[in-house]
């Protein structure tokens, strides 16, 4: 089991080794300047793949900036993106650092893998969920075609029933 660790103002783990990538903290992404990645990856059931984001901001906090929403949208969607490609850059052995993806992540079979990309956003209401949900899917329309994937959020509470943070 890895230990717990803090991100945004949550606790999370502690989870499987052999399912658990922290590609934030990892050798693979600190040799790829100027990329954003997830805080980690997380093969939550046999063929889901997790892609987590948490914020302790949230669009809210831009008091109805567009432009800022808009930049948050970006950024998060960069990281989605980003992480997808470096992981599967670090499977195929394409990039240093590859080494710390384990093996049961390495053995995973991805013909078969539905990639779920989660923002969780801590302190955000439930009825903010939807809107930001629905802008994200659309924006990511291309991404999620090609990949199959969906785009869940969610907050603090609901990491907490589903025993992501503690």
């Amino acid at each position: 089991m890895t230990d717990t660790f803090s991100e945004s103002g949550m606790t999370f783990g502690p989870f499987e080794n052999e399912k658990f990538f922290h590609l934030e903290k990892s050798k693979l992404f600190r040799h790829c300047n100027g990329l954003k990645t997830v805080e980690f990856i997380y093969h939550r059931k046999k063929y889901i793949l997790w892609f987590v984001e948490a914020k302790s901001s949230s669009p809210m906090d831009y008091s109805g900036n567009e432009e800022n929403y808009e930049r948050f949208l970006k950024e998060i969607i960069q990281k989605f993106e980003d992480s997808l490609y470096l992981f599967l850059a670090g499977l195929m052995e394409r990039k240093a650092g590859h080494e710390e993806i384990s093996e049961g992540l390495k053995k995973a079979d991805y013909a078969k893998m539905n990639f779920i990309f989660l923002l969780i956003l801590n302190g955000y209401q439930d009825v903010w969920l939807p809107p930001l949900k629905q802008d994200l899917e659309q924006k990511m329309k291309s991404f999620r075609t090609i990949w199959n994937s969906e785009v869940i959020v969610m907050n603090d509470t609901m990491a907490r029933e589903e025993r992501l943070i503690q």
